[in-house]
């Protein structure tokens, strides 16, 4: 099967995927029991695929009853082909934690297979390690692949004593596995039967949610838990997967795989600008340069599936192909401007690499202005000045604390400027979501602090009343490009560093960065880069 025979949500799954890898990031798993207890499984412990059947005939047996049972009528499922797939995501990095009810052990012994095992992989066990044990390991993790077994292991003779009704996770354990369930997270099989895992979405949702509701033969007309909680907030970075999509995981793996050049949507920027996929340059005309993984991938999902990439020295390029008669490549850096790949060794070698006589930072901010700006108005840097350069003194007279900036005003380049203002009388926003964007050109400060104060944010705002905004990566794009090329920052108001980011944090990141994406991308298309 080819990827456009594919249904988009996979495609967009694996495309995330891979971004995140690449990014040295990873996505949580969520195995739920309709994955393992299959309607065979439960076939053959009571006669029928009935959930209810299936929890009578287990009532009532005491565990090691259970255990026996279970242990044959598992023995007699192969789902290997879906182990092994899983096990080769897990290897090679798109998935580092597996939280699973699985009972049996055919994911360890797949990865043992893979050579997998002992000081590679930590298997937790809920009821053979201590709750307090099994927390401190998610909160303190280190870099090992981690599988956790929430409902026990017929290997290790561990089975919940009520199994398969009324399940709990220990008050303990419960905080810590719902920091995981925050983060972007894959989902395969209804939770509908787990009762500790419904009460595990219940609180404010996930960050970003891939669901795939049934692997196979999923019970017809039902009222799926997940699916309606993610469509009372459809704007949300939630996506459904088709349920009818047979052996998950090797389709997902064939489809990670396949992926290596890009193509253009309908309707996408390339398109306009009559351009097509070009494979990997020595040099690009433009570098577009991100911080974090929803801004790249908002701005690869204007192109379908994954560009072409490659990694001549220790960062990693992709090629969007050539946009307005410029060739143009992306390259993530890590949030902040200093560390070694922050965004001033990212740029410097990005410089040194593709040598690009144009360089846009682009991405989320904080709004200065909250009165008259909103989350996805788009800010352009006609100035920028590095905030952490300032003197820390005490006022004579009141004694109170006293800063006063030090750092120069620096101009971004004219000749961007330009291109910016004059590009962006052609966009029509009649096709974007919402109202149309405001767009202001001013100052913008840049510092390495993450603002969420609002006494913070008005001291600064004091010391520099005509800034736009703040962000984190300006003063190592200027640093780095500063005499040697043009560069300018294109970033969309997410929040306004007022002590409130977490409020609908995932819903404004991602309508900011999709404004900053395709803004920039709408004025690529108008040439002259």
């Amino acid at each position: 099967m080819s990827n456009e025979e594919l249904p988009p949500g996979l495609l967009q799954l694996a495309s995330a995927l891979e971004i995140r890898k690449q990014a040295g990031q990873s996505t949580h798993l969520l195995l739920s029991s309709q994955y393992s207890l299959t309607p065979q499984v439960r076939r053959g412990v009571c006669g029928s695929e009935s959930w209810v059947s299936f929890r009578r005939a287990l009532a009532g047996q005491a565990t090691s009853d259970k255990l026996n049972l279970l242990n044959y009528v598992l023995g007699q499922e192969d789902q290997q082909s879906d182990y092994q797939a899983l096990a080769q995501l897990m290897s090679l990095g798109y998935f580092k934690t597996v939280i699973t009810t699985n009972l049996d052990s055919s994911l360890e012994h797949a990865l043992l297979d893979l050579g997998i095992g002992g000081s590679d992989l930590h298997v937790l066990i809920v009821g053979r390690e201590r709750p307090e044990q099994i927390a401190d390991i998610l909160d303190n993790r280190g870099h090992k692949l981690l599988l956790l077994k929430l409902h026990g292991s017929l290997q290790e003779l561990v089975l919940p004593e009520r199994f398969p009704n009324l399940l709990e996770l220990p008050p303990t354990l419960r905080g810590s596995l719902q920091r995981y369930f925050k983060h972007k997270l894959l989902v395969v099989g209804s939770v509908d039967q787990d009762d500790d895992l419904r009460h595990m979405f219940s609180s404010p949702g996930t960050e970003e949610l891939y669901y795939v509701p049934a692997v196979a033969h999923a019970d017809a007309n039902r009222d799926d838990f997940l699916q309606r909680l993610m469509e009372e907030d459809p704007h949300a970075q939630q996506h459904i997967l088709p349920s009818q999509v047979q052996q998950f995981f090797p389709t997902l793996l064939a489809c990670l795989q396949n992926i290596s050049s890009a193509y253009t949507k309908p309707g996408s920027p390339k398109q306009r600008a009559g351009a097509t996929p070009t494979p990997p340059a020595e040099h690009s005309d433009v570098l577009l340069v991100t911080a974090t993984d929803i801004e790249t991938r908002s701005l690869l999902d204007q192109f379908g599936k994954i560009p072409p990439k490659h990694a001549p020295g220790s960062r990693t390029y992709y090629h969007l192909g050539t946009i307005g008669g410029a060739r143009v490549a992306l390259v993530q850096s890590e949030m902040g401007s200093s560390g070694q790949a922050g965004s001033y060794a990212t740029v410097f070698e990005g410089i040194h690499t593709l040598k690009p006589r144009s360089i846009i930072l682009l991405g989320i901010a904080c709004g200065a202005k909250q009165e008259c700006q909103s989350i996805g108005d788009i800010l352009i840097s006609r100035q920028l000045m590095i905030y952490d350069r300032l003197r820390i003194g005490t006022d004579p007279e009141t004694h109170a604390l006293d800063l006063r900036a030090r750092g120069d005003r620096v101009t971004a380049s004219p000749r961007l400027q330009d291109r910016v203002r004059t590009g962006m009388r052609e966009i029509s926003y009649d096709a974007w979501e919402g109202t149309a964007p405001q767009v202001s050109f001013g100052l913008i400060l840049s510092g390495s602090m993450l603002l969420d104060n609002q006494t913070l944010v008005d001291r600064l705002k004091q010391l520099e009343p005509e800034t736009i905004g703040f962000e984190m990566e300006g003063a190592g794009l200027y640093e780095a490009a500063t005499l040697k090329t043009d560069w300018v920052i294109i970033k969309a108001i997410s929040d306004f560093g007022d002590g409130s980011k977490d409020i609908n944090k995932s819903i404004n990141q991602a309508h900011a960065a999709r404004n900053a994406a395709r803004f920039v991308l709408e004025i690529l298309v108008q040439g002259g880069f």
